[in-house]
């Protein structure tokens, strides 16, 4: 039996585009224009992420604002009031395209104001600059406003704040010195929510240069992933085998783990049927996918970070999951927009989808095809792991493991893992020797 595991990792592209509108000459100083925002993503849906270079009109932008004279010196160390962050929205249409190759230049402005989860309605109630020459730094994060919580206790909490939803819930860490210095989302389980969190700052933002309204500037905010993309595509290259061969799971286990699921399967075909296999526990995932994201804007360059573990006194929580020790089964809808291995295929075969335990098909259009298998997964920056395919053929159980590469799958990168299994029959040819002719020797 052969087996050959073609891996691809594809960085995102990266955004290029800027604002490159001109300073408003405003007439009258004491008039500021509304605060808005031009938003821009960098490129990494159906785990949830996003792709493309334009946010969609369900993401919201909640942004803090530090105010500055014009000398650089802190005048209001939070420009919004508590919770310390203000929601910016548009109503305006997605451009044509959105999440796509072919997707439209994006000129929408974002606007304050409020959604309505009942309604999942966002309306605008504009904010405006103060007058004066002052100077503002933002610092925002991104997500689906329906997937918003309300932001954790701040920096005057001591010890720091838990996160007992284990959601996105943002702190803004130095509300009470420069609210737009730092965030952090503490103890965020990303496997159970998975969101692609989006960040990005201004700073040094003017009224003069970037305050809104009819045809002025606006702040152009440039939007990085927090996460990476996995995603698995399979395929069969031989006809025979069409559906003669399933993968049921891809998990991420340590290789003890691994040897005692071999054991386990060894033991049953002796005819063992008693013999148990030990219930999973956090030790025997490799896999991180609970933990702790911050974002720095008081430096130079904006800081971004994943941390594991017992980060502070009271949190004792381990960043892998027994509950996260897989890739998720299929859900609904299309391939990832993400996926570009299946979705250079050509069509139908471009929609292609099968989910764990289920019989892989041979498609021939152009040549065999790649399925996208169960869904794409967004996890924490981290060093990368081994995967273990346990899959069926002929009615056996049995298990692969990848040793992958030494890497690290960073934020905003995806990692496309092509399975190109080409499974051979086991067929066996005969021969038969002839007899040896020995003489027949006869004594009388």
């Amino acid at each position: 039996m052969k087996k050959a595991f073609l891996f691809l990792s594809a960085a995102l592209l990266a955004m290029v585009a800027c604002n490159k509108s001109e300073t408003v000459k405003i007439e009258d100083p004491s008039k500021p224009g509304e605060m808005t925002f031009k938003a821009l993503s960098s490129v990494p849906t159906k785990a949830g992420e996003l792709t493309g270079i334009s946010l969609p009109k369900t993401y919201g932008i909640y942004a803090a604002a530090t105010q500055k004279n014009a000398s650089g010196l802190i005048e209001n160390r939070s420009f919004f009031a508590d919770p310390f962050e203000q929601l910016f929205g548009t109503t305006e249409d997605d451009p044509a395209g959105i999440g796509t190759a072919s997707a439209a230049s994006d000129g929408r402005k974002w606007h304050a104001g409020t959604y309505n989860s009942g309604t999942s309605a966002f309306s605008v109630t504009p904010m405006y600059w103060p007058i004066g020459g002052v100077v503002m730094d933002f610092l925002a994060y991104s997500l689906p406003m329906a997937s918003h919580v309300d932001c954790i206790g701040g920096s005057h909490v001591d010890p720091l704040p838990m996160n007992s939803s284990a959601k996105w819930a943002a702190c803004w860490d130095n509300q009470r010195s420069d609210v737009a210095s730092k965030f952090t989302f503490y103890d965020v389980d990303t496997y159970v929510n998975q969101v692609d969190l989006m960040y990005a700052a201004a700073n040094g933002q003017t009224s003069k240069a970037n305050g809104g309204g009819s045809g002025a500037n606006s702040v152009a905010m440039e939007f990085n992933h927090a996460q990476a993309l996995l995603i698995f595509n399979v395929r069969v290259d031989e006809e025979e085998v069409g559906g003669k061969l399933q993968i049921d799971e891809i998990g991420f286990y340590t290789p003890d783990r691994v040897d005692a699921m071999l054991e386990h399967q060894l033991q049953l075909a002796s005819g063992n049927s008693s013999h148990v296999l030990a219930d999973l526990t956090d030790a025997d995932v490799t896999l991180k996918t609970f933990g702790t994201f911050c974002v720095d804007n008081s430096r130079n360059d904006l800081l971004a970070s994943w941390s594991f573990g017992k980060d502070r006194a009271d949190a004792a929580v381990s960043p892998t999951r027994k509950e996260n020790f897989k890739m998720k089964s299929i859900g609904a809808g299309a391939v990832s927009a993400a996926n570009t291995t299946v979705l250079a295929q050509a069509a139908p075969n471009n929609a292609l989808k099968i989910d764990y335990g289920q019989p892989i098909p041979f498609v021939d259009a152009t040549g065999s095809q790649f399925h996208q298998l169960g869904e794409t997964l967004l996890v924490p920056q981290q060093e990368k792991v081994n995967f273990t395919i346990t899959y069926t053929i002929g009615g056996k159980t049995m298990f692969y493991t990848y040793n992958d590469f030494r890497g690290v799958w960073e934020k905003g990168k995806k990692y496309i893992y092509n399975l190109d299994l080409d499974i051979n029959e086991i067929v066996i040819t005969e021969e038969v020797n002839d007899f040896v002719a020995a003489p027949n020797v006869v004594n009388l």
